[in-house]
């Protein structure tokens, strides 16, 4: 557990240059800040430093769930990640999108990696209870068919649009009200 925490912290520590890069290089604005033809080294190698940190804090969250289920049962497991899973979502669509964007309640929200760790939780909350078999076919599956969808792109007017903006698509989430009774959950192609 000493290791888990120790690797955490080191890409908490990378995650920590990346913000700092954000902030301080922020008037040298860039469509991709890893293009590294079209970029400064300095800009280049913070941004770089970075792009282990999500897959990482991801590897971690699945390690520790499966270090947790080795002294529970599998629903005191599924119990636990539903509930931090929750946490997390509940966290990045308040605190996390206030912090951003400094307005409450967000109008956008740009789900980020604490929604997709709290998603994850959720999912192998699920997962835990098929068989092994079925979830190699699954890794697999997700593995080698993700990029096959990659030029698949909906529109606003179809009703898939929010979640596989959600699941795929680079997009900022725009909430406004809607005819006054209901919430209109809008995409808006914002990250290219």
């Amino acid at each position: 557990m000493l290791a888990i925490d120790a690797l955490r912290g080191f890409v908490m520590l990378l995650m920590l240059i990346d913000h700092v890069r954000e902030t301080f290089l922020l008037h040298r604005q860039v469509t991709d800040p890893i293009d590294a033809l079209s970029v400064t080294p300095d800009l280049y190698f913070t941004r770089m430093l970075s792009e282990i940190c999500a897959p990482v804090f991801i590897f971690l969250t699945g390690l520790s769930a499966w270090l947790y289920s080795q002294k529970h049962t599998a629903s005191e497991t599924s119990v636990f990640l539903l509930k931090r899973g929750f946490f997390l979502v509940f966290l990045e669509i308040t605190f996390v999108c206030f912090a951003w964007n400094a307005e409450f309640p967000p109008k956008t929200l740009w789900l980020q990696v604490i929604w997709c760790i709290g998603i994850c939780m959720i999912v192998l909350a699920g997962l835990l209870h098929f068989k092994r078999g079925w979830l190699i076919v699954l890794g697999v599956v997700i593995v080698a068919g993700h990029n096959l969808f990659d030029t698949v792109t909906v529109g606003p007017e179809s009703p898939f649009f929010v979640p596989w903006s959600i699941l795929h698509q680079r997009v900022f989430i725009d909430i406004t009200e809607f005819t006054g009774r209901a919430l209109l959950i809008r995409c808006c192609r914002g990250l290219g």
